[in-house]
């Protein structure tokens, strides 16, 4: 817990450290990377670096960080470390690596802040790290003690035994272990792969996990990206080219918070593209238990010949006791007849709105089928409805509130419009809550103002319901519906959308 002379500290600066974030993450990667150039090599994602993604990232976790902080609000400080803790320890970070981004990341600060940061900021600062630095460490031994290994040790080796063309640029490949069984994993983990590139360059990415054809085997799928001479896809393209049976892999315990929960709540499991794959994990274990739930597949492709695991996910889908598929695809064949041609529609869809919903795919993609979900309850339900949207893709933006883990509010209203608000509290009925000017989520129908008016005759009699999201980097996510009747709507606030339709209510219950 931060004293309190520092919290008000944090309180004073945040603004001012948040508006310099952007030139402060850049500045401290490229002191890290000169002073370890190891690290870039060996650890950091070099296509995430050479994309602006990871500067962006660290700002967008340093503000959410320090905006929950303030707020006090435990259950997103929960999960945004948890989710961290898993990158983490799937990387094998130890607790001596932190000091080393202290250092450079107070350099970096002081640089660019110049002479605002003052003794007393300094010793601020440095505790407010030190608190989630530590939580961190404490959180990844967890991790460690639970998987058996010794912190860092999370590295084994597994040979290819199978190999197999999914679709046309998806290979998959089922693992054994060279020395002994593979460790277990819950449907939904990922696992970290290292390989050797022609530069030499160690790089890592991380793949999700399915069950092989036979038991304790792993199975991964690796999509072959077309993105030319550009890092980005640089480890994918290598397995897919380079990777085949009889062949070893660097491979890491597996590891992830993407995992199904133990309600008996109805599911819906929502992929496009190679997302299908922590989905087909859930799925294998749902036939294998022979769950009782009700569970909803929803897949889009670009193609059915697209389309990795296709027969497959039918079969698992079919061997449920309460299971229904629905596929889409842009481009349609008779002879793989879809329910929808083009992106995801769920208009006429019966979805149970007591569902936990999961979320796997491009970041698009994501957004676009879950958008279009809500807008159909919502147009189904004639109120306000809400989803807690928990993006496992960042928005990065920091400075407006996009902090791509803790916050913004996403609410869809009767005519299915979305309103978006970037910032870590919970807004209170009534009053304007600043977002930041202009600032809309990318490939959503946001209202691009200032802030979202939370109207007055929509407080919490009449049981409206914030919704959130929250994200990392790897473009899955997690959803949970929950849809409340609007009670009441005032003269007012009525005549205030007709004069300006681009402000939205929304209230909290």
């Amino acid at each position: 817990m931060l004293s309190a002379e520092s919290l008000g500290v944090i309180r004073e600066t945040l603004p001012a450290v948040a508006g310099a974030i952007d030139e402060i993450t850049p500045l401290f990667y490229s002191k890290m990377f000169a002073a370890h150039p190891e690290l870039l090599r060996d650890l950091f994602n070099r296509g995430n670096q050479a994309a602006g993604e990871q500067p962006k990232a660290l700002a967008a976790s340093i503000a959410a960080f320090a905006g929950m902080v303030l707020e006090g609000n435990g259950a997103q400080y929960d999960s945004v470390l948890d989710r961290i803790a898993h990158k983490h320890a799937s990387l094998g970070i130890v607790a001596e690596q932190y000091p080393i981004v202290y250092e450079h990341l107070f350099a970096a600060i002081a640089e660019v802040l110049g002479g605002a940061v003052t003794a007393d900021v300094a010793k601020a600062w440095s505790e407010f790290y030190w608190l989630m630095a530590d939580e961190l460490i404490a959180r990844e031994k967890a991790l460690y003690d639970a998987a058996g290994v010794a912190p860092g040790d999370v590295w084994l080796q597994a040979i290819v035994v199978r190999r197999q063309l999914e679709s046309a640029d998806v290979a998959g490949f089922e693992l054994r272990g060279v020395s002994g069984k593979l460790p277990n994993f819950i449907p939904g983990q990922y696992i970290s792969v290292q390989v050797t590139l022609p530069d030499g360059a160690r790089q890592i990415r991380q793949y999700s996990l399915s069950r092989g054809s036979t038991a304790g085997d792993w199975r991964i799928a690796v999509k072959r990206l077309n993105v030319g001479d550009t890092p980005a896809g640089e480890v994918s393209n290598f397995i897919y080219d380079n990777v085949f049976e009889g062949q070893q892999l660097r491979v890491s315990v597996p590891m992830g918070e993407f995992t199904l929960d133990d309600s008996a709540d109805p599911l819906v499991l929502v992929s496009a593209g190679i997302g299908c794959t922590p989905i087909m994990g859930m799925l294998q274990e749902l036939v294998a238990t022979q769950s009782p739930r009700e569970v909803v597949v929803l897949h889009a492709d670009q193609s059915a010949a697209a389309h990795a695991y296709r027969h497959e996910l039918a079969d698992l889908v079919g061997r449920l006791p309460a299971g229904r598929l629905h596929t889409w695809y842009e481009r349609a064949h008779v002879e793989h007849p879809a329910d929808g041609i083009g992106r995801m529609s769920l208009d006429r869809l019966p979805i149970d709105l007591s569902s936990t919903v999961f979320v796997c795919g491009p970041g698009r993609s994501c957004r676009q089928s879950t958008r279009t979900w809500c807008h159909s309850v919502s147009l189904r339900s004639r109120s306000i409805t809400s989803c807690s949207v928990h993006w496992r893709r960042p928005w990065h933006d920091a400075r407006r509130g996009a902090d791509g883990g803790a916050g913004g509010i996403l609410a869809w209203v009767g005519g299915g419009d979305l309103v978006y608000r970037g910032a870590t509290e919970v807004p209170r009925a009534g009053g304007d809550h600043s977002a930041g000017a202009g600032h809309r989520p990318p490939g959503l129908p946001c209202t691009e103002r200032g802030g979202v008016r939370a109207g007055g005759g929509l407080g919490a009699a009449a049981g409206c319901r914030q919704a959130r999201y929250r994200g990392n980097r790897r473009g899955c996510g997690r959803v949970r519906l929950s849809c409340h009747p609007v009670a009441s709507d005032t003269a007012r606030d009525r005549a205030a959308d007709q004069r300006d339709p681009g402000w939205r209510r929304i209230c909290r219950a």
